[in-house]
């Protein structure tokens, strides 16, 4: 509800007494959102209680920062799917830039999590991701790091085990690494049973 412009040109103090008394029950409702109680005396006076974000448009020109300046925001999910999700945005941010979007996750295997550590060098947050599947004997295996989650741009980190029995004996081994594939290989002389790998990887 909007504020009511008192007084007028053309109005008594006594006109102007009932649309004022509305605007501090408009200031009032208005402020109570989010917040604690206003004027209660207490020491969380003017505190908030929980934070509601209302979605924006992309590129809307509200959304960019300046050089001292940080900011969360909503919108529409772009890696959720989510009709509300969360974005985190650094300074000398450009309105069009997208957020990282640190609400979007996959708790599945394969799955994945954005950290929304904001820098020069990580304008998408950091990202892991983790995989599972058969890891066959003797034979490359590729893993494709881009069918879950963001692509990566680097990849900073592979780990990888796999499970075994007592008396295995085999090598795992990482032939290459790269921002859109791993490839890994598990060598037995003995041409033992395949294994399940575990895959865990790290990047922006």
């Amino acid at each position: 509800m909007a504020l009511t412009q008192v007084p007028q040109a053309n109005q008594t103090l006594n006109q102007t007494q009932a649309p004022i008394l509305n605007n501090f029950a408009v200031i009032d409702a208005g402020f109570s959102k989010n917040h604690v109680e206003f004027n209660n005396g207490g020491a969380t006076e003017g505190m908030h209680n929980a934070v509601n974000y209302v979605n924006q448009n992309p590129g809307a020109v509200s959304l960019a920062t300046g050089a001292l300046q940080s900011m969360i925001y909503a919108g529409s999910g772009v890696l959720s799917g989510e009709s509300s999700a969360l974005f985190i945005k650094g300074a000398n941010s450009l309105a069009a830039t997208v957020g990282v979007e640190f609400t979007a996750g996959s708790p599945a295997n394969p799955g994945f999590a954005i950290i929304p550590l904001i820098s020069a060098t990580t304008p998408n947050g950091l990202v892991i991701k983790w995989f599972s599947s058969t890891l066959v004997t003797n034979v490359n295996t590729p893993v494709n790091l881009n069918s879950i989650g963001p692509n990566y741009t680097t990849l900073l980190n592979v780990q990888v085990s796999v499970t075994g029995a007592a008396g295995d004996t085999n090598g795992i081994y990482i032939v290459s690494a790269a921002p859109a594939s791993v490839v890994l290989y598990r060598a037995n002389n003995a041409a033992g049973p395949d294994r399940t790998f575990y895959l865990l990887t790290i990047g922006i």
